[in-house]
């Protein structure tokens, strides 16, 4: 297993930050609840861009250990400011995928400069 940070991309701009103490399996459940059609806002505007023929893709941004996950997520989060993710001041039910699409030149590309 694989502990750390990883990023939903679409057209390669992060949309999504997110931790997990096992990232294979994170990420293959961001990839199934997005092909299902899941509920939540961030999967339904995933679906979309996937059905759109939008390049969506999970990137490790880091490995690291379980206690230092917290730290790290909120660092890429502060960094990439990715629309899917939830804050007190950005409700993702109000987004719409023609709104992330529209606004995705606003987003940061994933690259190899990530600290």
């Amino acid at each position: 297993r694989i502990s750390g940070i990883y990023a939903i991309t679409i057209q390669n701009r992060v949309v999504y930050i997110g931790k997990s103490t096992n990232l294979i399996s994170r990420v293959t459940r961001h990839i199934r609840n997005a092909l299902n059609g899941h509920k939540r806002p961030k999967y339904q505007i995933l679906n979309s861009a996937i059905c759109d023929g939008k390049f969506v893709n999970c990137v490790v941004i880091e490995e690291c250990g379980e206690k230092e996950l917290s730290e790290r997520e909120e660092h890429y989060i502060i960094k990439f400011n990715p629309p899917l993710n939830t804050t007190k001041s950005n409700d993702v039910s109000s987004l719409t995928f023609k709104d992330l699409i529209d606004n995705l030149s606003n987003y940061d590309l994933v690259g190899t400069d990530t600290n």
